[in-house]
Protein backbone atom coordinates (compact mmCIF):
# COMPACT_ATOMS: atom_id res chain seq x y z
CA UNK A 1 0.00 0.00 0.00
CA UNK A 2 1.69 3.17 -0.93
CA UNK A 3 -0.43 6.78 -1.44
CA UNK A 4 -0.92 7.48 -5.38
CA UNK A 5 0.15 10.83 -4.71
CA UNK A 6 3.05 9.82 -2.39
CA UNK A 7 4.16 7.84 -5.13
CA UNK A 8 3.65 10.44 -7.76
CA UNK A 9 5.41 12.54 -5.80
CA UNK A 10 8.50 10.52 -5.45
CA UNK A 11 8.42 8.82 -8.63
CA UNK A 12 8.11 5.50 -7.04
CA UNK A 13 6.41 2.77 -8.87
CA UNK A 14 7.70 -0.03 -6.90
CA UNK A 15 8.49 -2.35 -10.10
CA UNK A 16 11.50 -3.01 -8.11
CA UNK A 17 10.35 -3.01 -4.46
CA UNK A 18 7.96 -5.54 -2.75
CA UNK A 19 6.61 -3.38 -0.11
CA UNK A 20 4.41 -5.30 3.01
CA UNK A 21 2.21 -2.76 4.69
CA UNK A 22 0.71 -3.79 8.26
CA UNK A 23 -2.66 -1.59 8.71
CA UNK A 24 -3.52 -0.33 11.76
CA UNK A 25 -7.15 0.95 13.33
CA UNK A 26 -7.50 4.12 13.50
CA UNK A 27 -5.63 4.86 17.16
CA UNK A 28 -5.88 8.45 17.19
CA UNK A 29 -9.44 9.04 16.41
CA UNK A 30 -10.02 12.00 14.75
CA UNK A 31 -11.52 13.97 11.95
CA UNK A 32 -8.84 13.04 9.56
CA UNK A 33 -6.89 10.06 8.94
CA UNK A 34 -3.65 10.24 11.12
CA UNK A 35 -3.32 6.94 11.54
CA UNK A 36 -3.26 6.16 7.38
CA UNK A 37 -1.15 9.24 7.19
CA UNK A 38 1.33 7.64 9.71
CA UNK A 39 1.42 4.84 7.80
CA UNK A 40 1.36 5.92 4.24
CA UNK A 41 4.64 8.01 5.24
CA UNK A 42 6.69 5.14 6.63
CA UNK A 43 5.97 3.48 3.70
CA UNK A 44 6.86 5.94 1.55
CA UNK A 45 10.19 6.40 2.91
CA UNK A 46 11.47 2.33 3.60
CA UNK A 47 10.01 1.78 0.03
CA UNK A 48 12.64 4.64 -1.28
CA UNK A 49 15.45 3.11 0.92
CA UNK A 50 14.07 -0.66 -1.07
CA UNK A 51 14.73 0.80 -4.41
CA UNK A 52 17.59 2.63 -3.62
CA UNK A 53 18.92 -0.46 -2.65
CA UNK A 54 17.24 -2.26 -5.58
CA UNK A 55 19.35 -0.63 -7.87
CA UNK A 56 22.20 -0.93 -5.60
CA UNK A 57 21.75 -4.77 -6.07
CA UNK A 58 20.42 -5.23 -9.00
CA UNK A 59 17.18 -7.04 -7.84
CA UNK A 60 14.13 -7.04 -6.42
CA UNK A 61 14.31 -5.63 -2.52
CA UNK A 62 11.48 -6.26 0.01
CA UNK A 63 10.30 -3.67 2.48
CA UNK A 64 7.76 -3.89 5.37
CA UNK A 65 5.97 -1.29 8.08
CA UNK A 66 3.78 -2.11 10.73
CA UNK A 67 1.00 0.44 10.88
CA UNK A 68 1.01 0.66 14.55
CA UNK A 69 4.69 1.25 14.63
CA UNK A 70 4.11 4.01 12.30
CA UNK A 71 1.20 5.59 14.27
CA UNK A 72 3.42 5.33 17.24
CA UNK A 73 6.04 7.02 15.96
CA UNK A 74 4.52 10.18 15.31
CA UNK A 75 3.68 10.24 19.10
CA UNK A 76 7.66 9.56 19.51
CA UNK A 77 7.90 13.19 21.53
CA UNK A 78 5.22 12.70 23.93
CA UNK A 79 6.51 8.90 25.00
CA UNK A 80 9.50 9.63 25.81
CA UNK A 81 10.63 9.30 28.91
CA UNK A 82 14.13 10.13 30.66
CA UNK A 83 14.93 10.47 34.01
CA UNK A 84 17.39 13.69 33.79
CA UNK A 85 15.46 14.98 31.42
CA UNK A 86 12.16 17.70 32.37
CA UNK A 87 8.99 17.94 30.52
CA UNK A 88 9.53 21.19 27.73
CA UNK A 89 7.47 20.72 25.12
CA UNK A 90 5.21 24.10 25.84
CA UNK A 91 6.26 27.48 26.94
CA UNK A 92 3.73 29.46 28.65
CA UNK A 93 2.66 31.81 25.98
CA UNK A 94 2.26 29.54 23.28
CA UNK A 95 -1.07 28.34 23.12
CA UNK A 96 -4.76 30.08 21.64
CA UNK A 97 -5.91 33.73 22.52
CA UNK A 98 -9.31 35.37 21.76
CA UNK A 99 -8.78 38.79 20.01
CA UNK A 100 -11.34 41.41 19.56
CA UNK A 101 -12.39 39.65 16.25
CA UNK A 102 -11.66 36.24 16.85
CA UNK A 103 -9.06 33.93 17.67
CA UNK A 104 -5.26 33.45 17.27
CA UNK A 105 -2.65 31.26 18.16
CA UNK A 106 0.81 32.31 19.13
CA UNK A 107 4.01 29.72 19.21
CA UNK A 108 6.67 30.77 22.23
CA UNK A 109 8.84 28.09 22.82
CA UNK A 110 11.66 29.28 21.58
CA UNK A 111 13.21 32.30 23.10
CA UNK A 112 13.08 34.63 20.65
CA UNK A 113 9.48 33.69 19.78
CA UNK A 114 8.85 34.39 23.20
CA UNK A 115 10.61 37.57 23.30
CA UNK A 116 8.63 38.72 20.14
CA UNK A 117 5.67 37.78 21.83
CA UNK A 118 6.00 39.81 24.97
CA UNK A 119 7.35 42.75 23.41
CA UNK A 120 4.19 42.58 21.10
CA UNK A 121 1.52 42.13 23.86
CA UNK A 122 3.67 44.63 25.92
CA UNK A 123 4.55 41.90 29.05
CA UNK A 124 7.20 42.37 31.23
CA UNK A 125 7.50 38.48 31.95
CA UNK A 126 6.18 34.97 29.94
CA UNK A 127 2.75 36.12 32.14
CA UNK A 128 -0.23 33.50 30.06
CA UNK A 129 -3.01 35.54 31.91
CA UNK A 130 -1.45 39.09 30.96
CA UNK A 131 -1.19 37.72 27.36
CA UNK A 132 -5.05 37.10 27.05
CA UNK A 133 -5.92 40.67 28.77
CA UNK A 134 -3.54 42.03 26.14
CA UNK A 135 -4.64 39.90 23.22
CA UNK A 136 -8.48 40.39 23.93
CA UNK A 137 -7.83 44.36 22.93
CA UNK A 138 -6.42 43.76 18.64
CA UNK A 139 -8.00 42.51 15.73
CA UNK A 140 -6.76 39.12 15.27
CA UNK A 141 -5.02 40.19 11.94
CA UNK A 142 -3.36 43.01 13.16
CA UNK A 143 -1.87 41.13 15.94
CA UNK A 144 -0.22 38.33 13.97
CA UNK A 145 0.55 41.43 11.57
CA UNK A 146 2.76 42.83 14.63
CA UNK A 147 3.63 39.37 15.84
CA UNK A 148 5.29 38.61 13.02
CA UNK A 149 7.00 41.42 12.13
CA UNK A 150 8.38 41.67 15.81
CA UNK A 151 10.21 38.02 14.60
CA UNK A 152 7.42 36.24 16.67
CA UNK A 153 4.91 32.95 15.36
CA UNK A 154 1.05 32.74 15.58
CA UNK A 155 -1.77 32.49 12.61
CA UNK A 156 -5.26 33.67 12.86
CA UNK A 157 -7.76 30.81 13.45
CA UNK A 158 -9.43 29.90 9.76
CA UNK A 159 -12.45 27.17 9.72
CA UNK A 160 -11.46 24.58 6.78
CA UNK A 161 -14.29 26.75 4.58
CA UNK A 162 -12.68 30.05 5.07
CA UNK A 163 -8.90 28.12 4.23
CA UNK A 164 -10.56 26.70 1.51
CA UNK A 165 -11.15 30.67 -0.42
CA UNK A 166 -7.85 31.39 0.69
CA UNK A 167 -5.45 31.87 -2.36
CA UNK A 168 -2.46 30.66 -0.37
CA UNK A 169 -5.22 27.20 -0.42
CA UNK A 170 -5.20 26.95 -4.25
CA UNK A 171 -1.18 27.86 -5.03
CA UNK A 172 -0.68 24.74 -2.80
CA UNK A 173 -2.92 22.87 -4.40
CA UNK A 174 -0.34 23.50 -7.77
CA UNK A 175 2.55 22.23 -5.99
CA UNK A 176 3.40 18.21 -5.26
CA UNK A 177 3.47 17.35 -1.95
CA UNK A 178 6.90 16.50 -1.72
CA UNK A 179 8.87 18.87 -4.71
CA UNK A 180 12.30 17.69 -6.69
CA UNK A 181 13.72 20.21 -8.91
CA UNK A 182 16.92 19.67 -10.95
CA UNK A 183 19.72 21.36 -9.39
CA UNK A 184 20.96 24.27 -12.00
CA UNK A 185 24.29 22.53 -12.42
CA UNK A 186 22.11 19.41 -14.09
CA UNK A 187 23.59 16.51 -15.21
CA UNK A 188 27.06 15.39 -14.10
CA UNK A 189 28.60 11.57 -13.21
CA UNK A 190 26.72 9.03 -12.03
CA UNK A 191 27.67 8.82 -8.36
CA UNK A 192 28.30 5.64 -6.51
CA UNK A 193 29.05 6.90 -3.13
CA UNK A 194 27.29 4.97 -0.15
CA UNK A 195 27.03 1.17 0.19
CA UNK A 196 24.60 -1.12 1.33
CA UNK A 197 21.30 0.99 2.11
CA UNK A 198 22.24 4.45 3.18
CA UNK A 199 25.25 3.30 4.66
CA UNK A 200 28.78 5.71 3.94
CA UNK A 201 26.03 8.66 3.28
CA UNK A 202 26.82 11.68 4.87
CA UNK A 203 24.44 14.38 6.05
CA UNK A 204 24.38 17.52 7.19
CA UNK A 205 21.03 18.02 10.35
CA UNK A 206 20.73 21.75 9.89
CA UNK A 207 16.89 22.00 11.68
CA UNK A 208 15.18 22.27 14.72
CA UNK A 209 12.29 21.19 16.93
CA UNK A 210 10.24 18.04 14.78
CA UNK A 211 9.86 17.85 10.94
CA UNK A 212 13.68 18.37 10.10
CA UNK A 213 15.17 16.39 12.96
CA UNK A 214 12.57 13.55 12.07
CA UNK A 215 13.87 13.29 8.32
CA UNK A 216 17.54 13.21 9.56
CA UNK A 217 16.82 10.55 11.87
CA UNK A 218 15.21 8.16 9.79
CA UNK A 219 18.48 8.58 7.67
CA UNK A 220 20.50 7.49 10.14
CA UNK A 221 18.19 4.70 10.77
CA UNK A 222 19.36 3.15 7.73
CA UNK A 223 23.32 4.02 8.03
CA UNK A 224 23.05 7.72 6.93
CA UNK A 225 26.08 9.51 9.10
CA UNK A 226 24.04 12.38 10.64
CA UNK A 227 25.67 15.78 11.84
CA UNK A 228 23.85 17.86 13.86
CA UNK A 229 24.82 21.36 12.89
CA UNK A 230 23.83 23.45 15.78
CA UNK A 231 23.21 27.10 15.46
CA UNK A 232 23.33 29.68 18.66
CA UNK A 233 19.46 28.99 19.18
CA UNK A 234 17.39 27.38 21.72
CA UNK A 235 15.72 24.15 20.89
CA UNK A 236 13.69 21.78 22.79
CA UNK A 237 16.30 19.14 25.12
CA UNK A 238 13.13 16.68 24.84
CA UNK A 239 12.55 17.23 21.09
CA UNK A 240 16.62 16.93 20.54
CA UNK A 241 17.01 13.80 22.54
CA UNK A 242 13.76 11.98 20.75
CA UNK A 243 15.26 13.52 17.49
CA UNK A 244 19.27 12.77 18.11
CA UNK A 245 19.30 9.09 17.75
CA UNK A 246 22.83 8.38 15.30
CA UNK A 247 23.59 11.97 15.62
CA UNK A 248 26.88 13.54 15.74
CA UNK A 249 26.74 17.56 16.67
CA UNK A 250 29.04 20.04 15.77
CA UNK A 251 28.55 23.41 16.99
CA UNK A 252 28.22 26.22 14.21
CA UNK A 253 27.58 30.20 14.43
CA UNK A 254 27.47 31.45 10.68
CA UNK A 255 27.86 34.65 11.88
CA UNK A 256 31.45 34.02 12.76
CA UNK A 257 34.66 33.77 10.23
CA UNK A 258 35.65 30.58 12.33
CA UNK A 259 32.04 29.04 12.39
CA UNK A 260 31.62 29.72 8.26
CA UNK A 261 35.12 28.04 7.87
CA UNK A 262 34.22 24.64 9.49
CA UNK A 263 30.71 24.78 8.03
CA UNK A 264 32.29 24.97 4.58
CA UNK A 265 34.57 22.04 5.11
CA UNK A 266 31.21 20.09 6.69
CA UNK A 267 29.41 20.64 3.36
CA UNK A 268 32.54 19.59 0.72
CA UNK A 269 32.13 16.04 2.49
CA UNK A 270 28.53 16.14 2.56
CA UNK A 271 26.23 14.43 0.40
CA UNK A 272 22.66 15.60 1.55
CA UNK A 273 21.86 18.85 3.21
CA UNK A 274 18.89 19.85 4.88
CA UNK A 275 17.60 22.76 6.71
CA UNK A 276 14.07 24.02 8.40
CA UNK A 277 14.73 27.83 8.78
CA UNK A 278 12.66 30.41 7.47
CA UNK A 279 12.69 30.41 3.81
CA UNK A 280 15.61 32.55 2.61
CA UNK A 281 17.43 32.86 6.27
CA UNK A 282 19.94 30.68 4.76
CA UNK A 283 20.66 32.50 1.86
CA UNK A 284 20.92 36.24 3.70
CA UNK A 285 24.03 34.10 5.62
CA UNK A 286 25.92 33.50 2.00
CA UNK A 287 24.68 29.97 1.75
CA UNK A 288 21.92 29.90 -1.11
CA UNK A 289 21.57 26.30 -3.34
CA UNK A 290 24.17 28.15 -5.77
CA UNK A 291 26.86 28.88 -2.97
CA UNK A 292 26.61 25.22 -1.35
CA UNK A 293 26.93 23.37 -4.53
CA UNK A 294 29.95 25.73 -4.93
CA UNK A 295 31.45 23.92 -1.96
CA UNK A 296 30.20 20.34 -3.22
CA UNK A 297 28.44 20.23 -6.83
CA UNK A 298 26.83 16.62 -5.57
CA UNK A 299 25.08 18.06 -2.49
CA UNK A 300 21.57 17.36 -2.55
CA UNK A 301 19.55 19.95 -0.34
CA UNK A 302 16.45 19.59 1.07
CA UNK A 303 14.49 22.59 2.18
CA UNK A 304 11.63 22.15 4.94
CA UNK A 305 9.31 25.62 5.43
CA UNK A 306 5.55 25.91 6.87
CA UNK A 307 3.81 27.31 3.83
CA UNK A 308 6.26 27.09 1.18
CA UNK A 309 8.56 29.89 -0.35
CA UNK A 310 6.40 31.31 -2.47
CA UNK A 311 2.83 32.34 -2.93
CA UNK A 312 0.57 34.45 -0.64
CA UNK A 313 1.64 32.86 2.96
CA UNK A 314 5.29 31.97 1.29
CA UNK A 315 8.21 32.47 3.53
CA UNK A 316 5.96 33.25 6.67
CA UNK A 317 7.29 31.62 10.04
CA UNK A 318 5.60 28.87 11.14
CA UNK A 319 5.05 25.29 13.47
CA UNK A 320 2.74 22.47 12.91
CA UNK A 321 0.33 23.70 15.72
CA UNK A 322 0.37 27.37 14.07
CA UNK A 323 -0.23 25.96 10.82
CA UNK A 324 -3.29 23.48 11.84
CA UNK A 325 -5.09 26.50 12.97
CA UNK A 326 -4.25 28.89 9.86
CA UNK A 327 -5.08 26.08 7.43
CA UNK A 328 -8.19 24.87 9.29
CA UNK A 329 -7.34 21.45 10.55
CA UNK A 330 -7.62 22.29 14.15
CA UNK A 331 -11.36 24.26 13.71
CA UNK A 332 -12.48 20.80 12.26
CA UNK A 333 -10.75 19.08 15.38
CA UNK A 334 -12.95 20.76 17.88
CA UNK A 335 -13.36 24.46 18.74
CA UNK A 336 -14.67 25.55 22.11
CA UNK A 337 -16.04 28.86 22.68
CA UNK A 338 -14.28 29.18 25.42
CA UNK A 339 -10.83 27.53 24.66
CA UNK A 340 -10.60 28.11 20.82
CA UNK A 341 -9.57 25.47 18.73
CA UNK A 342 -8.77 22.10 19.53
CA UNK A 343 -5.62 20.37 17.70
CA UNK A 344 -4.80 17.15 16.03
CA UNK A 345 -3.86 14.29 18.22
CA UNK A 346 -0.36 13.97 16.98
CA UNK A 347 2.28 16.72 15.67
CA UNK A 348 0.82 14.79 12.19
CA UNK A 349 2.37 17.39 10.06
CA UNK A 350 5.72 17.62 11.50
CA UNK A 351 6.01 13.71 11.87
CA UNK A 352 4.85 13.49 7.98
CA UNK A 353 6.98 15.72 5.99
CA UNK A 354 9.68 14.42 8.32
CA UNK A 355 9.06 11.26 6.48
CA UNK A 356 8.38 13.06 3.31
CA UNK A 357 11.46 14.89 3.24
CA UNK A 358 13.89 12.04 4.19
CA UNK A 359 11.93 9.93 1.21
CA UNK A 360 12.43 12.68 -1.20
CA UNK A 361 16.29 12.94 -0.06
CA UNK A 362 16.78 9.04 -1.11
CA UNK A 363 15.00 9.54 -4.05
CA UNK A 364 17.60 12.08 -4.64
CA UNK A 365 20.32 9.87 -4.03
CA UNK A 366 18.82 7.49 -6.75
CA UNK A 367 18.92 9.47 -9.00
CA UNK A 368 22.49 10.72 -8.35
CA UNK A 369 23.57 7.56 -8.11
CA UNK A 370 22.15 6.69 -11.23
CA UNK A 371 22.40 9.44 -13.86
CA UNK A 372 24.55 12.31 -11.85
CA UNK A 373 21.13 14.02 -11.63
CA UNK A 374 21.67 16.81 -8.59
CA UNK A 375 18.55 17.67 -7.19
CA UNK A 376 16.50 20.32 -4.68
CA UNK A 377 13.90 18.54 -2.58
CA UNK A 378 11.09 20.57 -0.97
CA UNK A 379 8.54 20.07 1.96
CA UNK A 380 5.78 22.46 3.64
CA UNK A 381 3.90 21.72 6.57
CA UNK A 382 0.77 23.46 4.98
CA UNK A 383 1.36 21.16 1.93
CA UNK A 384 1.30 18.32 3.97
CA UNK A 385 -1.92 19.08 5.43
CA UNK A 386 -3.70 19.84 2.27
CA UNK A 387 -2.66 16.03 1.49
CA UNK A 388 -4.43 14.94 4.88
CA UNK A 389 -7.13 16.90 4.26
CA UNK A 390 -6.69 14.89 0.18
CA UNK A 391 -7.14 11.25 2.63
CA UNK A 392 -10.87 11.67 3.51
CA UNK A 393 -12.42 11.59 6.79
CA UNK A 394 -11.63 9.59 10.40
CA UNK A 395 -13.11 7.89 12.24
CA UNK A 396 -13.54 10.05 15.29
CA UNK A 397 -13.69 7.19 17.68
CA UNK A 398 -11.87 7.74 21.23
CA UNK A 399 -8.20 7.35 20.81
CA UNK A 400 -6.40 4.52 21.77
CA UNK A 401 -4.64 4.60 24.82
CA UNK A 402 -0.94 5.49 22.90
CA UNK A 403 0.83 4.25 25.74
CA UNK A 404 -0.31 1.15 26.48
CA UNK A 405 -0.45 0.40 22.48
CA UNK A 406 3.16 1.99 22.15
CA UNK A 407 4.53 -0.84 24.76
CA UNK A 408 5.91 -3.17 22.50
CA UNK A 409 7.70 -0.45 20.12
CA UNK A 410 9.76 1.27 23.04
CA UNK A 411 13.34 0.58 23.24
CA UNK A 412 14.97 1.13 26.64
CA UNK A 413 19.09 2.05 27.27
CA UNK A 414 20.97 3.64 29.57
CA UNK A 415 22.89 6.96 29.21
CA UNK A 416 25.41 8.37 31.64
CA UNK A 417 23.97 11.82 31.10
CA UNK A 418 20.40 11.03 30.97
CA UNK A 419 19.80 8.00 32.79
CA UNK A 420 17.26 5.62 31.66
CA UNK A 421 15.62 6.44 28.33
CA UNK A 422 12.56 5.09 27.23
CA UNK A 423 11.85 6.04 23.13
CA UNK A 424 9.79 4.87 20.38
CA UNK A 425 12.28 2.19 18.03
CA UNK A 426 12.87 2.91 14.45
CA UNK A 427 10.17 1.75 12.24
CA UNK A 428 10.65 -0.76 9.16
CA UNK A 429 12.51 -3.28 7.61
CA UNK A 430 14.72 -3.06 3.80
CA UNK A 431 15.61 -6.59 2.83
CA UNK A 432 16.97 -8.09 5.91
CA UNK A 433 17.56 -5.02 7.99
CA UNK A 434 15.60 -3.49 9.84
CA UNK A 435 15.94 0.12 11.17
CA UNK A 436 18.78 0.21 13.55
CA UNK A 437 20.10 3.59 15.84
CA UNK A 438 23.22 2.90 18.34
CA UNK A 439 22.92 1.98 22.13
CA UNK A 440 23.60 5.76 23.34
CA UNK A 441 21.72 9.16 22.94
CA UNK A 442 22.96 12.05 21.55
CA UNK A 443 25.26 14.11 23.40
CA UNK A 444 23.68 17.06 24.84
CA UNK A 445 23.47 20.67 23.61
CA UNK A 446 26.55 22.71 24.44
CA UNK A 447 26.19 25.79 26.65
Amino acid sequence: MLDPQLAAALDLTLDAVRLEVAAAEDVFGSPFRVTEAATSCAAAFVASVADLEAHRVAAPVGAAVDGRHAAVSFHSERLLTAERLAADLWAPLSGNYRSADGWIRIHANLRRHAAAARATLGLAKDDAAAARVAAATWNAGDLIGALQAAGGVGAVMRSLDEWRRHPHHLHLLERAVVERTPGDDGVGAPSTIGGSHLDGVRVLDCTRVIAGPVAGRLLGSFGAQVVKVDAPLDDSPTLELDTGWGKARVPIDLRDHGGRARFDDLVRGADILLEGFRPGALAALGYDDQRLRSLRPELIVGHLSAYGTDGPLGGMRGFDSIVQVATGLAHTVSFDPETGPGALPAQALDHSAGHLLAAGLVRALRSRRASGLVETVEVSLARIGEWLVSLGTGTREPPANLGALAQPYLRTIYDPRYGTVRHVAPVGKVGTRKAAWPQHAIAPRQP
